[in-house]
């Protein structure tokens, strides 16, 4: 059986171009690649796939009267999305500052850069593991109550 090859679009990868100033250089039919637009999507899915949605309808759906459900499903989206857009903003600032970047453009060392990446994704890795292990023991509730 032959297997079909999965061609991704050359708009949908980053090129090193779009992070230029320089918009002549930039390439232009690459909309969809640009980090941005990709942190946005990525931001979509988890959103749906999370418990966020359950646990914004659920009330809604309590309080039996659509204009209360209206108000309180929109002001859940507005503030969730404020929350976590804050969050990414300090994180982002907090993750150039310990790399070495400076305001205004300029990065650190490619070598701090990378320090600060993986450091970054162990965390988010050691933090998945012991969720899931105090869920697994019963001992979430307790710590976070």
């Amino acid at each position: 059986m032959i297997m079909p090859v999965l061609r991704i679009p050359s708009c949908w990868t980053i090129h090193p171009n779009h992070y230029s100033n320089n918009k002549e250089r930039r390439c232009s039919s690459c909309f969809m690649g640009t980090p941005g637009v990709l942190a946005i999507m990525a931001g979509i899915l988890h959103g749906v796939a999370g418990p966020g949605g359950v646990l914004g309808v659920i009330p809604a759906v309590q309080l039996r009267n659509a204009k209360l459900a209206f108000v309180y499903l929109s002001t859940f989206c507005l503030t969730s999305t404020l929350v976590m857009g804050c969050f990414s903003m300090f994180y982002g600032r907090f993750s150039k500052w310990l790399a070495g970047g400076r305001r205004g453009g300029g990065g650190g060392s490619s070598s701090r850069v990378f320090v600060v990446e993986v450091g970054s994704a162990f965390l988010s890795i050691a933090v998945g593991i012991v969720w899931l292990v105090l869920l697994s023991i019963g001992k979430l509730e307790d710590i976070f109550p």
